[in-house]
C-alpha cells in the first residue's frame, strides 16, 4: 500500500518513522532521507550528522523547503519533548538516535528483548579484562539532555540498585 514518489533522487516511499526516504539503488542515495535531500539540494550544502532537519509544522511528510529548518540534534531532541515531563522524556527519549525518532515503550522492550541474551531491558554484557570475571554488566540509556549514558557494575544485584536509584526502569523479560 505504500505508494512509490519518483523524485530526482530517486524512488521514495515512508518508512516505519512515517518520513519519505529513498529506496532505490541505482543514483546513490538509497535509505536517504528525502526532506534531508530536499534542504542540501536547495541551499546548496552538504549537512554534516550532527545537523537534523526539522519539519516546522510538525508533517512529516510535507517536504516544502519553507517547512524544513536545520538545527542540531539536540535542539531537534529539546524541541520535539517541549511540554513533556522530565519522567515521560526518559521513558521515550531516543531509541533511534541516527534519525532522532521517539519510538515507543512497546516498541523499544521488543526491540532490546531481540538484541540482548541477559533477560534484562537495556542491560548488556560488555567484555573487561581487567575484571576478574571478563566482563561487566552495563545498563544503557538516555539522559535528560538526550545524551546516551551507562551505569556498569560486575554485580548485576548491585547494577540493579544503581539503575532505580538513578529513577530509571528496571525491566525483566
Amino acid at each position: 500500500m505504500n505508494e512509490v514518489l519518483h523524485t530526482k533522487w530517486g524512488n521514495a516511499r515512508i518508512n516505519k518513522h512515517g518520513y519519505y526516504h529513498i529506496t532505490s539503488r541505482n543514483e546513490g542515495n538509497c535509505m536517504k532521507l528525502l526532506h534531508r535531500l530536499i534542504y542540501e539540494d536547495f541551499w546548496s550544502v552538504k549537512l554534516p550528522p550532527q545537523i537534523e532537519v526539522h519539519h516546522k509544522n510538525g508533517d512529516k511528510l510535507c517536504n516544502c523547503i519553507l517547512n524544513l529548518e536545520a538545527i542540531a540534534k539536540s535542539e531537534h531532541i529539546a524541541l520535539h519533548n517541549k511540554g513533556r515531563s522530565h519522567s515521560e522524556q526518559s521513558r521515550n527519549k531516543i531509541s533511534n538516535a541516527k534519525k532522532g525518532t521517539i519510538i515507543s515503550d512497546e516498541t523499544r522492550r521488543k526491540m532490546s528483548k531481540t538484541k540482548t541474551s541477559t533477560g534484562f531491558f537495556r542491560v548488556h554484557k560488555q567484555k573487561k579484562n581487567n575484571c576478574n570475571q571478563g566482563f561487566t554488566w552495563r545498563y544503557m540509556y538516555v539522559d535528560e539532555n538526550g545524551k546516551r549514558k551507562a551505569i556498569s557494575n560486575v554485580n548485576l544485584n548491585k547494577l540493579k540498585e544503581n539503575v532505580l536509584a538513578k529513577g530509571l526502569e528496571w525491566i525483566e523479560f
